[in-house]
């Protein structure tokens, strides 16, 4: 009886750590690819071809997941909301503008728009929540995301070009990184750092159907 009960609590243990070596705070990043990017300046009428640059509301579609890193590359199969979903900059800097419901993949609630910045054909957009644990955090895993994991602070950068200018499509993706990206760089930097991440092909660019 005795050797049973040690082999129980020991069975038992062994179980607790393994889950507790999975809670906490969800930590890793995720790419978004958008099938589909288009604009507007009244939130009424979108083109796919209209101007990025002076855009107040952009439109993504055909919303799907890219290269995983961290708690995020244990999910495999989790879906995430196609769309449409519109971002809206009239609040300018500290407004809330985003949200991404993708069930069982989670949950990107948006608290300020961090940076808005502009360089040649290229926009990048920093959305960001610093709330770490409840409703309101961050990111809330959904139940395909790691076995244990918690809700956290997140960030979400949005890099979106348009070659050639008004008049041709524009193209675009976004990195999901939890906890949160907490520095706010220069605007021109935070441009480069998407430039960046479309010179590696981070950004798919197809045609709206």
């Amino acid at each position: 009886m005795k050797l049973f009960s040690k082999i129980a609590a020991g069975a038992l243990l062994s179980i607790a750590l393994s889950v507790s070596a999975f809670a906490g705070p969800i930590n890793g990043s995720e790419v978004v690819n958008f099938g589909g990017v288009r604009v507007s300046a009244d939130n009424i009428t979108f083109s796919a071809t209209g101007d990025l640059l002076t855009a107040n509301y952009i439109e993504f579609t055909d919303i799907s997941r890219g290269t995983r890193a961290g708690d995020f590359a244990s999910d495999t199969t989790g879906t995430i909301s196609t769309g449409p979903i519109v971002v809206n900059l009239t609040g300018g800097i500290g407004s809330n503008t985003f949200t991404i419901n993708g069930g069982t993949w989670g949950v990107f609630l948006s608290q300020e728009l961090v940076f808005d910045a502009v360089i040649g054909n290229t926009r990048g957009i920093g959305l960001r929540n610093v709330t770490t644990t409840g409703a309101g955090a961050g990111f809330i895993p959904g139940s395909n995301q790691l076995a244990g994991a918690n809700e956290n602070s997140a960030s979400f950068l949005i890099s979106l070009t348009q070659s050639g200018g008004v008049d041709h499509v524009i193209s675009g993706s976004a990195t999901l990184n939890t906890p949160a990206l907490m520095g706010t760089p220069e605007p021109a930097t935070m441009a480069l750092i998407g430039s960046a991440l479309f010179g590696l092909g981070f950004i798919r660019r197809r045609k709206l159907v």
